[in-house]
């Protein structure tokens, strides 16, 4: 899970940056004689950081993916040997396939929150945290123009 927090994070990192690059082609548009230059230079950090976010995409998914197969089988395992130290009295008052479809279920509810949920949040975390940092370095009296209307 931890590599799939930093690929989250990472991830998240990357629309702020793609925000900055997005602001140095408009600023481009006011020297027309290193236009072509300053465009060709924005338009290969544009791929690297696609690149960037393809590879984090890919190990955010599949980290918290396994995490959750992972997670949901031991809770499959451990409700099995629960539910195998019963004493039989115990299946006479539980329905059996009440209490093995109810399992099923929540252990799916549970693998999908830590197999998206998570990453997901740490994802838009991260955003948020760089999206104001970004925004204290390029344009620190709007940003604190704009929290001061948010209070």
């Amino acid at each position: 899970m931890l590599v799939g927090g930093v690929a989250a994070m990472a991830h998240g990192a990357l629309t702020p940056m793609m925000s900055i690059i997005l602001g140095n082609v408009a600023n481009a548009f006011t020297n027309p004689s290193d236009l072509t230059s300053t465009i060709n230079q924005m338009c290969i950090w544009f791929c690297v950081l696609g690149i960037i976010a393809f590879v984090t995409t890919f190990f955010q998914t599949w980290c918290f993916i396994w995490s959750g197969e992972r997670q949901a089988n031991r809770i499959r395992r451990l409700f099995f040997r629960a539910i195998m130290r019963q004493d039989i009295g115990w299946f006479d008052v539980h329905d059996s396939t009440t209490v093995t479809t109810r399992v099923a279920s929540d252990v799916l509810l549970i693998q999908d929150a830590i197999s998206e949920q998570v990453g997901t949040f740490l994802q838009f975390f991260s955003q948020f945290l760089v999206g104001i940092i970004v925004g204290f370095v390029y344009g620190w009296q709007m940003v604190q123009y704009l929290q001061s209307c948010s209070q």
